[in-house]
């Protein structure tokens, strides 16, 4: 999704990679102001950029209403994730929380629990198949240091239960009259072992990367991304004045 704004105001914090963003409801302190910005444009930049996005995810899983908007994450314990490929883009978002929820477990037996969820996971149509959904979802993994199956996800739909299903082998479940679906892996004890393919982070970049190449750009010089990976993960380097196709 383009805006007829940069972006620059998006924190790279050290805690992650650039071109991956975390923002809570002190987004406000959150944003990367520079002297002399008007710090109330930037805010309202950045409500746009939630606000539009949320009603973007809304469109493509046909929902009543957005589940992700500015005032929403301002007023809970919501975390999102945003990752932002180019100057003025963002190509998707994710957004968790807890949630109390009453589920019946592998006893049958009425169980409570307050698992993280997965509330929102949205990626722009022209960067779907490309591994950018799957980035944003196995670094969120890593930030929360949790597996898919103890995630609860919020009326997700066929396409993202066909993600979890490719890329985690998660499928059955018991329907929730609250719409979640929690994957009766969620009840494994943590004494048994429990295993889905994490691509190394080195593949993921690696994916994104080719998705790079295949991008058509309108400038003939632009900048190139690189990617390289760290401890915390990857991230993004940038090479000026290169001649390339996106």
């Amino acid at each position: 999704m383009d805006f007829p704004f940069t972006l620059q105001f998006l924190n790279h914090s050290p805690n992650h990679p650039p071109g991956i963003l975390v923002f809570t409801c002190n987004f406000h302190k959150e944003l990367n102001y520079s002297q002399n910005e008007d710090i109330a444009k930037i805010v309202k930049q950045f409500c746009t950029i939630v606000d539009i996005m949320g009603e973007q995810s809304r469109q493509a899983q046909k929902l009543d209403k957005p589940v992700t908007t500015a005032n929403i994450l301002k007023h809970t314990n919501h975390k999102l994730y945003l990752i932002s490929l180019g100057p003025n883009k963002i190509n998707g978002i994710l957004k968790i929380g807890t949630k109390k929820l009453f589920v019946y477990n592998e006893k049958n037996e009425l169980t409570p629990i307050t698992p993280t969820c997965v509330l929102d996971f949205y990626v722009v149509s022209s960067s779907q198949r490309q591994g950018v959904g799957r980035l944003l979802f196995e670094y969120m993994l890593q930030c929360e240091k949790l597996t898919p199956r103890e995630l609860a996800y919020d009326a997700p739909s066929n396409k993202f239960l066909s993600f979890l299903k490719k890329h985690y082998g998660l499928m059955s479940y018991t329907p929730l009259s609250t719409n979640f679906v929690i994957f009766h892996e969620y009840f494994i004890p943590s004494s048994q072992s429990y295993h889905y393919k994490r691509q190394t982070l080195l593949q993921l970049v690696t994916t994104l990367s080719n998705f790079y190449q295949s991008q058509k750009t309108e400038k003939k010089s632009a900048k190139v991304v690189s990617y390289q990976s760290n401890e915390r993960g990857p991230f993004i380097a940038e090479n000026t004045d290169v001649k390339h196709k996106r």
